[in-house]
């Protein structure tokens, strides 16, 4: 007898799941609640730019696990290359640029003045430096 599985949610994981499944051999079905099926594993437009929701998910490229998953099952993916790290945050109508150092989140608008003393306190504390050295 076959086997069979259901999975709830076509993200990432469950298309993977499903797909890793059915090369094996597997009866699979997937159910999804959203109109379309993706999770962050899509792009959607915001006043004519193209916002990738899942962008974190595939940061590794070649070497991710959706890369890993596509190769499992005889698929590849093709990564387009960056010249630069540049991304950007979509918030009030308007992109920002993503910040990626610890230098970049004192200066962005996407933390307030405010806020800028406990942010530097917390991401020392993750690394275990005292930021008054």
């Amino acid at each position: 007898m076959r086997k069979k599985v259901i999975i709830v949610g076509a993200g990432f994981g469950g298309l993977a799941a499903g797909a890793l499944l059915a090369h094996s051999g597997v009866s699979v079905t997937i159910f999804e609640s959203a109109s379309e099926i993706g999770g962050r594993a899509k792009c959607v437009e915001k006043n004519g730019y193209l916002v990738d929701l899942g962008l974190h998910a595939n940061r590794l490229g070649h070497q991710g696990a959706a890369a890993r998953a596509l190769e499992m099952v005889g698929q590849s993916i093709r990564f387009a290359k960056k010249k630069d790290r540049t991304s950007y945050v979509y918030q009030d109508g308007r992109l920002i640029k993503r910040p990626n150092a610890v230098e970049d989140f004192m200066q962005t608008e996407l933390v307030p003045d405010e806020s800028r003393p406990a942010l530097l306190q917390t991401i020392f504390g993750m690394i275990g430096e005292d930021p008054a050295d």
